[in-house]
């Protein structure tokens, strides 16, 4: 199965999550001996925690539709919109590779239209996902900037942007305040784009931005969820703190 193949760990650990036996897994994963096979609430877990969605894509496949992941507006910051952002524009990317491709080789055979077709839903399902995130997140009020997770270095609660200034087409200043009444520090930042990702499809011929390397993209779109990002464990050691 795909999801164990994605799981962190493999089978071994896989087997561990659902608390069965190595032996039994395999059996029930692989259907071996007449074995039932794992459950879709088994394979939901697992996928939990592989960050796939592969038994819901199959799903919505047979009904001719396709799966698209929605947060409740609670989960959501800044951060759940950029990644969304980045998978959006990484799919894209594939259905343009895929595209060049078959425009390089003059035809496009009934293998490589299904590859056309399955990248193409996959770009679509990521980007509706990435507006109604936004939605969601603007239907909250206010600034959606001010929902960028940071943390106070001095006492580890949250800051919050009190305001914020466009300096250049790449850089924008913010203003920050401790919400630790107690505390009350206040900072300046600065917040810069650096790099391109991914290519605009609206091209601004003024904009000139180095093209991301591929160790930084490649660690952009590195997904695992049982190692939280910088901003995630600043979060947890506020908490426990």
């Amino acid at each position: 199965m795909a999801v164990i193949g994605a799981y962190p760990g493999g089978r071994l650990f896989a087997s561990a999550d659902l608390g069965m036996p190595l032996k039994k897994f395999d059996n029930q994963a692989y259907e071996n001996a007449g074995s039932r096979p794992l459950t879709d609430k088994h394979i939901h877990r697992l996928e939990q925690v592989a960050g796939t969605t592969f038994l819901a894509d199959y799903v919505a496949s047979m009904y001719g539709g396709m799966f698209v992941p929605l947060n409740l507006p609670e989960n959501m910051d800044n951060i759940d919109l950029y990644s969304r952002s980045l998978k959006a524009s990484a799919k894209r990317g594939k259905v343009d590779q895929i595209m060049s491709q078959a425009l390089d080789d003059g035809i496009i055979e009934k293998h490589k239209a299904d590859a056309i077709i399955s990248a193409l839903i996959n770009y679509m399902s990521a980007r509706y996902a990435e507006v109604i995130a936004t939605i969601q997140l603007l239907q909250q009020g206010g600034d959606p900037l001010s929902n960028y997770y940071l943390v106070c270095p001095h006492c580890r609660s949250s800051v919050r942007i009190r305001t914020s200034e466009g300096t250049h087409i790449f850089l924008r200043i913010a203003y920050l305040q401790c919400t630790n009444e107690a505390c009350g520090a206040t900072f300046r930042a600065q917040f810069e784009i650096t790099h391109e990702m991914s290519p605009s499809g609206m091209p601004n011929p003024t904009v000139k931005l180095p093209v991301a390397p591929v160790s930084i993209r490649r660690f952009a779109m590195k997904k695992d969820n049982d190692q939280p990002d910088l901003l995630d464990q600043l979060d947890m050691e506020a908490t426990t703190a």
